[in-house]
């Protein structure tokens, strides 16, 4: 860019108005530019500085829009314009080219100037094709591009014109814009184009495979990266762009790094010392790209910014802060080198089945295991010379300051691991997906164990914890989360006798005095559980992904449920809940498939989200009379529901405001009863006629499909 723009300066000065405005722009003899942020038109040849040159046209109108063009050069006397073809395109006396019919028709501009003392007649012209509304092609509403019609989904050059319907058009979403089109090759954004939205991420199915080409116009603020054009190999910047630059067809703005294109032929690639922060999805599915060195001065990278890359190895910057899957899925990434810091909640490295290499610098702070979760081919851990707190014993990395084990290596073969002498405390993920591990003896010092901390050690049997352990942390708000999550093969929790924390009964784990319900092995053997009756708090995914459980009994003395805790339980088809139940957290039954009914108490309030969600043998449920609230996908994905009983009325109180559709996600009943939803009935308790129509509309308002049947009860 730099380039460019010492040749910019050079050109005195009529040349340089003319390539400032767009008539003609080219850099390095490949990129081109037009105003209108449209493809360039013919050539204009200037034998001199003088003469005139037609300045900033499209040379692809719609027919519902409209161009201004302007004459440049000096001594200019008179401007006459004309169409060859006036049923394709008008041009008015001042340049206002306004489209007409679909057809080609030539722009003529005869100028007349002076030259010294002669006074001199040039014919310009430029070829112009004009095809169909700009609305049978885009769904706009107030100025927004909205998404494509089907007429839409057939451009394979996509002109975004500055106005529609006398409006300017400012914005558009990429991903309703640009996904499902299969055909589109080249974007072309307006210059009154201000934001060209960001939302979400593209799967394969969605993103522009054949997308290679995208002009931002002058005036854009906002660009969302086109993740997953997976034929992307060049930008093109309108020179008076100020928020935007391209250079060696990357995308700038400023001192960040937008987006390098996917399909950019470099094995290698250095980004430039200014650059401080890598935006999101900037290099994701840059599967050519090998190396990359980045500044050191980089302040950070964002989430998904490098996204399945086929990156070999990376160096981060010791103070670089990272965000959450940095690096997932880099299926080639073999050599790491972290930063100084890396955040707790930070799943950088997910899923990188190469990954054998992780250096910790010497001047690390912070590291978390956690943040290498499924890497396989993890063995062993590395740290710099010289490093003053972090070291490595076994290949397992430990932190000496704090006493931690904070990384097990999880392509470990080992059947049994013997922690070191003086551990007191596990740290995040600390054996995450240690998946060959059959047993852990854990260190009489131990005290602490952090979430995750053995979160998918499916191989492991048998854990016990010793005396001084008296916390084990779980996230209560991550879905797969809870202690000893995804602990397939473990059949018994035992705790030391002397443990003033925890206590063990048959295997099972509680508190000390045994109210609360930590964990039940999922291996246990056994095809019923009674819940003991001084039980009053089963924890989060305390009882869940348990293997031979097929009936739950509860006592009365259970008031609390917490979230996910039956979730996963794969045979468990019945669960007797505590008639002194008041809270039942979301996700409690998540995807227990063999359950058939469930009577919920008259203390329970609401149906939290997704309670039910991926019941699929689910028939009944049983309301209490004190249900206020039905909750999001609460009954999602019950395709053989049958029957929905409301005992009480006080969930009329409900609002139903959005008005969910039956097809919305989010839509507590979605995919709820099979059969076009025909077979599932709400029964509801005797009403009023008024209370009835008032049902109807909370029930609809909420979601429920209208092929569903609503039966009152006979007064």
């Amino acid at each position: 860019m730099k380039r460019r723009m010492e040749f910019l300066r050079k050109m005195r000065p009529i040349a340089a108005v003319a390539i400032w405005m767009g008539a003609m722009w080219i850099a390095g003899g490949t990129a081109s530019y037009a105003a209108g942020g449209q493809i360039e038109g013919k050539e204009t040849s200037m034998t001199a500085e003088t003469e005139p040159a037609i300045a900033g046209y499209q040379k692809v109108l719609y027919r519902d829009s409209g161009d201004e063009i302007a004459i440049i050069g000096e001594g200019i006397q008179s401007v006459k314009y004309s169409s060859t073809n006036r049923d394709v395109a008008v041009v008015s006396d001042s340049g206002v080219v306004s489209g007409v019919e679909e057809g080609k028709t030539d722009i003529v501009a005869e100028v007349q100037y002076k030259e010294g003392e002669e006074t001199k007649t040039k014919k310009l012209s430029y070829e112009l094709k004009v095809i169909d509304n700009f609305t049978n092609y885009f769904d706009v509403l107030n100025g927004d591009v909205k998404g494509l019609t089907e007429k839409g989904k057939t451009l394979k050059e996509m002109y975004i014109p500055d106005y529609c319907n006398l409006i300017k058009v400012k914005s558009a979403n990429w991903k309703k814009v640009l996904c499902r089109n299969a055909v589109v090759e080249k974007v072309f954004l307006s210059d009154y184009m201000e934001y060209f939205l960001e939302d979400g991420i593209a799967n394969g199915m969605d993103a522009p495979q054949k997308l290679r080409e995208i002009t931002l116009g002058k005036n854009l603020i906002v660009f969302g990266n086109i993740n997953g054009a997976s034929a992307l190999e060049k930008f093109i910047v309108h020179p008076e762009n100020k928020n935007f630059e391209e250079v060696d067809q990357v995308l700038f703005n400023q001192s960040t790094l937008i987006c390098y294109p996917m399909a950019k032929k470099d094995a290698a690639y250095t980004v430039p010392a200014h650059v401080e922060y890598i935006h999101k999805y900037a290099f994701s599915g840059t599967r050519n790209l090998a190396k990359i060195s980045l500044p050191k001065g980089l302040d950070s990278i964002e989430q998904y910014a490098f996204i399945n890359a086929g990156l070999t190895e990376i160096e981060i910057p010791a103070k670089a802060s990272l965000s959450e899957d940095s690096f997932v899925d880099c299926p080639r990434l073999q050599k790491v080198l972290l930063p100084e810091v890396i955040h707790e909640w930070d799943v950088i490295f997910k899923n990188c089945p190469a990954l054998k290499t992780v250096t910790v610098p010497n001047t690390a702070k912070y590291v978390f295991g956690r943040c290498f979760v499924n890497c396989p081919a993890l063995t062993d851990f590395q740290v710099s010379p010289g490093a003053s707190d972090y070291q490595v014993e076994d290949g397992v990395l430990l932190k000496r300051s704090t006493r931690e084990l904070v990384a097990y290596p999880m392509g470990r073969k080992d059947a049994g691991y013997v922690m070191p002498k003086g551990i007191k405390k596990i740290g995040i993920g600390g054996f995450y997906g240690a998946a060959n591990l059959k047993e852990i003896k854990l260190d009489d010092a131990l005290t602490v164990i952090d979430y995750d901390a053995f979160a998918n050690c499916s191989s492991l049997v048998k854990v016990r914890l010793p005396k001084r352990v008296k916390k084990i942390v779980y996230h209560s708000g991550w879905e797969e989360s809870g202690m000893f999550w995804g602990c397939a093969s473990l059949k018994e929790i035992a705790v030391d006798s002397q443990n003033k924390y925890f206590s063990s009964a048959k295997g099972v784990l509680y508190n000390k005095s045994g109210k609360t319900l930590y964990r039940y092995p999922q291996a246990k053997k056994g095809s019923k559980f009674t819940v003991p009756k001084k039980v009053t708090t089963i924890a989060n995914s305390a009882i869940s992904q348990t293997r031979y459980l097929k009936k739950v009994v509860m006592g009365n003395g259970v008031k609390t449920i917490e979230k996910r805790a039956f979730k996963d339980g794969k045979v468990l088809k019945q669960v007797a809940l505590s008639s002194k139940l008041t809270k039942l957290n979301a996700g409690s039954f998540k995807n227990c498939k063999k359950l058939a009914k469930v009577v919920l108490p008259n203390g329970i309030a609401a149906v939290n989200g997704e309670l039910f969600a991926g019941c699929t043998s689910l028939k009944e449920v049983v309301l209490g009379k004190n249900i206020k609230n039905i909750k999001y996908q609460a009954f999602y994905d019950c395709k053989n529901l049958q029957k929905i009983v409301f005992k009480g009325k006080k969930w009329l109180g409900m609002t139903y405001n959005r008005k969910l559709s039956d097809n919305d996600f989010y839509c507590p009943f979605y995919l709820a009863g099979s059969k076009k939803y025909s077979r599932l009935t709400v029964q509801i308790p005797k009403c009023t006629k008024s209370q009835k129509k008032k049902c109807k509309k909370v029930l609809w308002g909420n979601g429920l499909h209208k092929n569903a049947k609503i039966k009152f009860a006979n007064k």
